[in-house]
């Protein structure tokens, strides 16, 4: 009865994990059309995370240790992940972002960077980027009856931002206030790492 998630990145294990009856898949890889079926089958969704593997294939080497050979293994699979993620709309199977946080050069503070990721090389609107992560996140875990909306009855879960960020996503950078569950944080305070920050500034 459990919900069950699997850290696949590569057409067959992809498909394997889906004929093992997963609700979810992280990460994700090209599609074909048998596991397009699958996903259907199943009502399986997938959650598209760009930030790790564009860190790995598109920082420079010095920065991340990676080598020629590890930064092409990191462009192939983000090439699957964004081919994934829109095969998926395509195709109507349901779709979740995540960060994958604590790998290198992912921080646990930039969420945003994913949600633009997705609406850059996935071709959706800021709006339904922001959707994607929220409701749709909501959704794929089974909490949308708590949280994901703003609606009477729901959680109070709701961020501020100086900025638009249905003008431009990197608005979703500078919260100003936090509420949670209806507690509500006025400006918090983020340790951010500017080091890494500047680094994958580098890639908007």
């Amino acid at each position: 009865g459990y919900r069950v998630a699997a850290h696949a990145e590569s057409p067959e294990s992809v498909k394997v994990s889906l004929m093992a009856g997963v609700d979810t898949i992280e990460h994700g890889a090209a599609m074909d059309d048998e596991t397009i079926g699958l996903y259907g089958r199943n009502g399986s969704s997938v959650t598209v995370t760009i930030s790790p593997a564009i860190a790995i294939a598109r920082l420079p080497g010095r920065l991340t240790g990676m080598d020629r050979v590890q930064r092409e293994c990191g462009e192939k699979v983000l090439g699957g992940i964004i081919e994934s993620g829109r095969q998926a709309l395509w195709n109507g199977i349901p779709v979740g972002l995540g960060t994958d946080a604590s790998c290198p050069f992912v921080t646990q503070y930039d969420m945003w960077r994913e949600v633009l990721y997705f609406s850059r090389y996935c071709g959706v609107s800021p709006s339904f980027a922001i959707h994607t992560a929220t409701l749709g996140n909501a959704m794929i875990l089974g909490m949308d009856g708590d949280t994901g909306s703003v609606e009477v009855g729901k959680l109070a879960d709701l961020i501020v931002t100086r900025g638009n960020p249905l003008g431009d996503l990197k608005a979703l950078r500078d919260v100003e206030m936090v509420m949670c569950r209806g507690r509500l944080t006025d400006r918090p305070k983020v340790r951010r790492m500017r080091k890494i920050d500047r680094a994958l500034d580098g890639l908007l």
